[in-house]
């Protein structure tokens, strides 16, 4: 028996691609047809793992599964079991530590064959690999910072009407290029009385404390520029032309470093300037942690801005009282107080009216405040007392003051320089402003940390306006400079009021605006 195998027709085309013109187009009917481009990927001739791992270069919308492999189902009851170990996977070279993974963690804290040392062992090992992580990657660590809050958009601190006109939006860093030759400055009126500091509060320590006493049998002003009866007195006998108080024009001289929203309101009248505040604007409050990487939440919660703004604000009125030595017979008087009432107990204060003139016709009118009085070297000299406040030692990023205070001073007063620029520089110009000779900061402390009413005095310490001006560094050409260009803007606009606003949403273009009151 002989069987002979007989080659098939192949049709040769040496012209192109395709078959030849006498194949009959019938040949090709019912024949599957995928699209095909020469730009696509060849890939495999052969790929049976692509079902069971995906590759980048597949395009499942491109391809038609007219030559994919399907089975009819009749072998969904089979099973391959291999009973072989799993090989452990080989580590070449030092193994090290990434990003942890979650799912993989899940595994090995149920894993029914470790005992309860095993698994503390383990959960420790991947507490130590996570803390390393966080140092190493930081930000570029994927589980890091989950857990953080979502910060609140901030509102503006006056409702912008949309008949307002916007004159001019200034830049941070423009401003801060501005210079003008910081003026010297003389008392022109001077009110009020002023006692002797009382030195208790630099024995105070973190250990050995005192308590924060409350004022609330005394009455704090703090009137604006345009209600205040001596400006309105000296604007008609001195030849003054811009009129402000220390704390607006300490907002001016240090908003490049300011974050939160605030507005100051100009009016020109009869060739005449005057710098006010609005009554409960955020102006009159302290700010807190207003510079550091994590400020306070916008909510009703006690450690909220504006709790803890109006927390500072109280700290400061009532610490500047309790630092007092209220002695009659060292007591210094003055013209009397032009904001008290014969019913009211005033804080014992001096405000002082300083003329500076900056010369080419700019001549100002700034009332200045004093807390009292003090000797340095046998010389008596004017001070102001101030206060930062501690309201939760887990948050403080130079730590428990209780602890680090009396040995880490540097430390703790680097972390408040960083957390509170904005807050210092102001009190900074206001101090040059007054004219002060020191400048007593003291430290405050909650008594505990959910109690925003008792707070404890740790420690006070003493500076002087120039090493305050290097701490902070500020420079008062350019505070100057500054309210130059401010007054500058105003001049060239007809008598009416105008809104200088900080923009709550620009913390990184940091933009000014300028509108006019219609």
């Amino acid at each position: 028996f002989t069987m002979c195998f007989r080659l098939p027709l192949v049709e040769s085309n040496p012209t192109g691609w395709g078959p030849t013109g006498g194949v009959p187009a019938e040949n090709f009917n019912n024949i599957p047809y995928a699209p095909f481009g020469k730009a696509d990927r060849l890939g495999r001739a052969a790929d049976w793992s692509a079902t069971a791992r995906p590759s980048r270069y597949q395009n499942s919308g491109n391809l038609s599964m007219a030559f994919g492999y399907t089975h009819d189902g009749q072998d969904d009851t089979f099973q391959l079991v291999d009973s072989r170990p799993a090989q452990r996977p080989q580590h070449f070279g030092p193994r090290r530590h990434y990003p942890t993974n979650h799912r993989r963690d899940s595994r090995l804290k149920t894993a029914n064959q470790l005992n309860a040392g095993a698994q503390r062992s383990v959960q420790r090992e991947l507490d130590q690999a996570r803390r390393r992580n966080a140092k190493r990657f930081g930000k570029n660590d994927r589980t890091w910072g989950q857990d953080r809050v979502q910060q609140k958009p901030r509102e503006a601190s006056v409702d912008v009407r949309a008949d307002w006109h916007v004159l001019q939006q200034l830049n941070f860093p423009l401003l801060q290029k501005l210079q003008a030759p910081a003026p010297c400055g003389e008392d022109v009126y001077v009110a009020g009385c002023l006692y002797p500091y009382n030195r208790i509060g630099e024995k105070c320590t973190a250990k050995n404390g005192r308590r924060l006493e409350r004022m609330e049998h005394i009455s704090f002003y703090n009137v604006t520029t345009s209600d205040d009866p001596v400006i309105d007195k000296l604007a008609n006998e001195t030849d003054a032309q811009i009129f402000a108080t220390d704390q607006v024009l300490a907002v001016l001289m240090a908003c490049p470093r300011s974050v939160y929203s605030w507005d100051i309101v100009v009016t020109k009248r009869d060739g005449k300037i005057y710098f006010d505040k609005r009554d409960g604007s955020p102006v009159e409050f302290l700010t807190v942690n207003e510079t550091a990487n994590e400020t306070p939440p916008n909510d009703n919660s006690i450690n909220s801005c504006t709790s803890l703004a109006q927390e500072a604000t109280c700290i400061n009125q009532n610490i500047s009282q309790q630092l007092l030595q209220r002695d009659e017979a060292n007591k210094k008087e003055f013209e009397g107080n032009p904001f008290a009432s014969e019913e009211e107990t005033a804080a014992a204060r001096a405000y002082r009216y300083r003329k500076f003139e900056l010369g080419e016709g700019y001549n100002f009118i700034v009332r200045t405040e004093v807390d009292g009085t003090a000797q340095d070297k046998g010389v008596d000299k004017y001070i102001s007392v101030r206060a930062l406040n501690e309201f939760d030692s887990k948050i403080s990023s130079a730590g428990d003051w209780r602890t680090k205070l009396d040995s880490q001073k540097g430390a703790v007063l680097a972390a408040e320089l960083k957390n509170n620029s904005s807050k210092l520089a102001r009190w900074t110009a206001q101090s040059i402003l007054a004219d002060v000779g020191l400048v007593k900061l003291a430290f405050v402390s909650r008594v505990h940390p959910r109690d925003p009413y008792n707070h404890i005095i740790l420690n006070v310490q003493s500076f002087k306006p120039s090493e305050m001006l290097q701490q902070t560094n500020l420079n008062m050409d350019n505070c100057w400079g500054i309210i130059k260009g401010f007054v500058d803007l105003i001049r060239k606009e007809e008598d009416g009021k105008f809104v200088i606003l900080k923009d709550p949403v620009s913390y990184t273009h940091l933009t000014l605006p300028t509108k006019r009151i219609v």
